[in-house]
This record gives structure tokens, sequence and C-alpha cells, in this order.
């Protein structure tokens, strides 16, 4: 047998590594986890030698996103591809692997296919840009990728539209767009600022696919060093509110894409709809694409962004060779929170100490410890893959104490502008959300906003937004046991459906992969407990008496 490894890195960003043995994804993790590199994208030497130490398999086919240096046509891409390519030619040649190269945008296009065990439908991929292109549309039949409409860096880029708006605002371009979305919640509507965002980003009509034109007068391609908005796009914007020009730009995004998709599913109806590149990362316009005419059912790859083109890669070529292929069955598919023997670690951190009990005992003393109005973590088992935190890496906290916004954001050093997830119990979906928990794929991932009852935002007034959404967890027993019981025991304990759940890292830091990495974002943000195993907890050793 084979082993394929997926790789990505060759935009510079986000770079990973996805190995899959038998037809089954076995692993996969971001080189930022183990480098602690915010969005790291040097090649991903880590988590490969990760991966290649998880395999039994002796023959190896490297699967790489992105196409060689002589086919990309952005010189700023070409250095990193130059630099991607080497070393991946270095690595083959120590393993004596196979290469095969993977257009970047059909990566994006298989990586949503196998999240969402989709065979017929169509996919929409979309980010900064990717190989010279920013848009992509494809039909999907059985195996068969089919690339129905496209456009390049010539047109523009949606994604460098939305990061040039980031950046205006005074966020980091490719970092926080979901900052602007968030704010934009807060604006009001201007037409004097949709005019502009329409002069901006124009659809020309064409016989079956509108032209789209982002004004790179307004708009540059990215360089590194170098802003993406323009000064005259600068001048443009000065004299309005900054949430106003959040919600002209992500009103402006919303409309150009629902209006392709909706001229795409004209051309082909399909029922199924499924997404991946990293301006899906846009929780709003998520909600928004189930809404158009003839979608019956949205999926979001869970690594939207350019993580998840390791396992598009790697799905391409086995897709090619083979019928005898797996769906996804877990997204828990990194490090073990536990690589490094616990006791070791707690040796470099001497105020915290360890505490055992049956696993029943553990959810209930956590259950408690939330009832109280403690802070808990919670470290177990692999780390999640892709940008959310879906519990094994997670911050835990009662989500009707809405001045937590402020002390909880302010301990991890964050801006409060963004809105806190909440994770629920599958079984309560249909009185927290207005809307049909069928339709939308996502809500187990943290990747749609969707609208509460107004009874859920009462109760749970600290992850509801400003615009009486939430980017909501919905766990299942099966998929999460320990998370699920936790959730179980808390809303038996205090009638609350939900807890808090935002990522176990602080502001700009990676999202911890071991439990050295917790127990460091425990010690800088005051956090006393930690959750790290079935039977174990971490606790500060000047709080024993919380566990009694």
């Amino acid at each position: 047998m084979t082993a394929v490894i997926g790789i990505s890195g060759d935009c510079g960003h986000n770079s990973a590594v996805a190995l899959f043995e038998d037809g089954k994804l076995k692993y996969a993790e971001s080189e930022e986890r183990l480098s602690r590199i915010k969005g790291d994208g040097s090649f991903p030497h880590r988590v490969l030698e990760k991966a290649l130490s998880s395999t039994r398999e002796k023959k190896i086919i490297l699967a790489a996103a992105g196409q060689p240096p002589s086919n990309v046509s952005v010189a700023e891409d070409a250095m990193e591809e130059i630099r991607f390519t080497e070393a991946l030619l270095k690595v083959a040649s120590e393993l004596d692997a196979e290469v095969i190269r993977v257009d970047h945008h059909r990566a994006h296009a298989r990586c949503a296919s196998y999240f969402a065990n989709m065979h017929d439908g169509l996919i929409l991929t979309a980010d900064g840009q990717g190989d010279g292109v920013t848009t992509a549309i494809w039909e999907i039949k059985e195996k068969h990728l089919k690339l129905q409409w496209h456009a390049t860096l010539n047109n523009g880029s949606l994604g460098f539209f939305f990061a040039a708006v980031t950046e205006l605002l005074g966020y980091r371009p490719l970092h926080d767009e979901g900052k602007v979305t968030a704010l934009a919640a807060y604006g009001q509507e201007n037409a004097e600022l949709d005019k502009i965002m329409r002069q901006i980003v124009r659809l020309d009509a064409r016989e079956q696919f509108s032209l789209m034109q982002v004004d790179q007068t307004a708009v540059s391609q990215w360089k590194t060093g170098q802003p993406l908005y323009t000064q005259g796009f600068g001048d443009m914007l000065a004299s309005y509110d900054h949430a106003d020009i959040a919600l002209a730009a992500q009103r402006r995004l919303e409309t150009v894409v629902m209006e392709l998709l909706g001229q795409a599913v004209n051309g082909h109806f399909s029922g199924r709809l499924a997404v991946a590149g990293g301006l899906f990362n846009n929780v709003r316009l998520n909600l928004r694409l189930a809404e158009v005419v003839g979608i019956e059912r949205l999926d979001i790859a869970p690594p939207m962004g350019d993580e998840g083109v390791a396992v598009g890669a790697a799905f391409d070529v086995l897709v090619c060779q083979s019928n005898m292929l797996s769906p996804p069955k877990t997204l828990y598919l990194g490090s073990h929170a536990l690589d490094t023997p616990i006791e070791q670690c707690l040796r470099s951190h001497p105020e915290f100490a360890l505490h055992c009990a049956s696993e029943a005992e553990i959810i209930k003393l956590t259950s408690q410890l939330l009832v109280s109005g403690e802070v808990v973590a919670r470290c177990v088992g692999p780390g999640e893959y892709g940008p959310r935190a879906l519990g094994n890496r997670s911050i835990l906290y009662r989500p009707d104490d809405v001045k937590c916004q402020e002390w909880l954001n302010h301990r991890l050093g964050r801006d409060p502008v963004m809105p806190f997830c909440p994770s629920v119990r599958s079984e309560d979906l249909s009185s927290i959300t207005t809307v049909d928990p069928h339709r939308y794929g996502g809500l187990n991932t943290m990747t749609v906003a969707v609208p509460v009852t107004p009874q859920f935002a009462q109760l749970c007034p600290a992850v509801t937004h400003v615009d009486k959404t939430v980017r909501l967890q919905s766990v299942t027993s099966k998929m999460s046991p320990q998370l699920w019981s936790i959730l179980n025991e808390f809303f038996n304990a205090t009638g609350i459906p939900a807890l808090i759940n935002t990522s176990l890292n602080r502001h700009r830091e990676p999202i911890c992969g071991m439990i050295e990495d917790a127990l460091k974002t425990m010690s800088a943000s005051q956090i006393d407990f930690a959750v790290v195993g079935d039977t174990t907890l971490i606790y500060r050793s000047d709080r024993y008496n919380m566990l009694n």
C-alpha cells in the first residue's frame, strides 16, 4: 500500500500536512500548532515529520497544492512557490517519494467535496488568490470535478477586496476579516457607501456568468510590506464611520457572491453546495449562501483556508486512483495533547497540580466549577484540524455573564468586537436557532452565524451578537462524549442550554497544541482549571478548596 501525504504552503501562509492511509484520513495538522507562529506559511517540516512517524507505509506520494513556479504568473507568489518547491523536492529526494502537484483551487474544491461527502452538486471556491485564480465554480459528478467558471487576478480578488477593507479599518489583512464581519452588525446603512462599494466591485452582465471586476485602482494585489488598499480608496472612505464601512463592504460581498452563485444554480440545478477557501471564514456570508434559490443544503469545509488544501491535494490524487475511500469521521486529527507526559510539563509549572478521579466525577466537577462562575480550559486528545476550537482545545465559561465579553477578552488580549461562540447539545438546536439545521452542514464546526430564538438570546447574552446571531458548535454525544456530558450536567444544574467555547490561545497566538502550550496560556490568562483527560484535571494549587 501507499501513503498519500498532502502538503500546503504554496501561498506562504497556513501551511499544513494531511496523511491518508488505506483511503482514510489519519492525521492532519497546521504547522502553526507546533511552530507556535500564527498562520505559519513556512514549509511544514514539523507536521510532516509527525505524519511520517505515524505511517507504517514505505511507499509515499507527496501531493502538493499549487503549480510549479514556471506556471505562476504573480511575481510575489512565484517567490513563495520557488521556496516551497525547493523544500518539497529536497524532502521527496530524501524519502524517495513521488511528487504530484495539484492546482490550488482544485485542491480547495476537493477539500470541500471530501468533508461534505458530496458526489453530486456545485462547489464554490474563493480566496485572495491561488495559482492566479481568485474565485471558481465547479461541478462534481461522482468523482469527476469540472471547472464551470473562474475569475483571475486580472479581474481582481474578492478576498483581497475584503482584506483591503480590513486593513483600512486598522486590522490585520488576511487575519482579522472576522472582526470586520462582527463590526458590520453595528453599522447603519448608507446609500453613499453602498454606491462606492458597487463601484469598487462590479458585476457586468454576460450571457451566463457576469464578469466580476474589482477596481485595482482601489484594491491592489498582495505584496509583502505594502497596503492592499490604495491612497485613493482610503481617501474615499476617510469621512465615514468604521462600522458603516464594514456593513457596506459585507453587504457588497454577499450580493456579489450570491449573484454569481445564483447564475451557477440556474445553469445547473444541484440541490447541494459545498464551499472552501479563505473567503468562507465569513460566517455571515455563509448564512446567506443557503438563501439562493435551488440550494437545499450548504456544507462549508471546516478547514476552509489554505490549511485545507493539504487534504484536498491528497484527496485529488486518491480519488483518481481508488474507489476505496472513506468519508471523514472526525476533525480531531492533530497531535495528542499528552505527547509529552503531564507530570513532566507540571515540573515547569509548579503553580499547577493534578487531580485524578473517575470520568463521571471529572464531568460533574467541571460542571460544578462552571456553574460557580469559574473559567475552565479543555486540552484533551488530538487537536482540531482547521481554525475553530471544537472542544478539545477550548476555554469554557457561563454564557449568561455578559460582562465576560470585557474581562475575559482582556485576559486573553483580544478585541471585544468579536463575539464569543457557544457549544450546545445537538438535541437542543430546534429551540436555539430559527433556521432549519438540516440545510447547514457547518453547525457542528462554527462556520455559520445563525439567528437565534428570543429565549436563547435572553438566556445566553454573552454569546448572542448584536444582530441576534451566534456562531455555534452543535455537539453530539458520539462526536465528543465528555463535552456533551459537561453541557448536559450544566443544563441540568442551570437550565442554560449552552457554554461559551472560545479557543485556547491568547490573541495573535495559534490555538494550543500540547499541554505545555495550554499551561503557558493558563498562566498568562488567569485560568485556574483545565480538563486534560477523561479522568484528569489540572488546577492552580492555591484553588484546591474549589475541588471539594
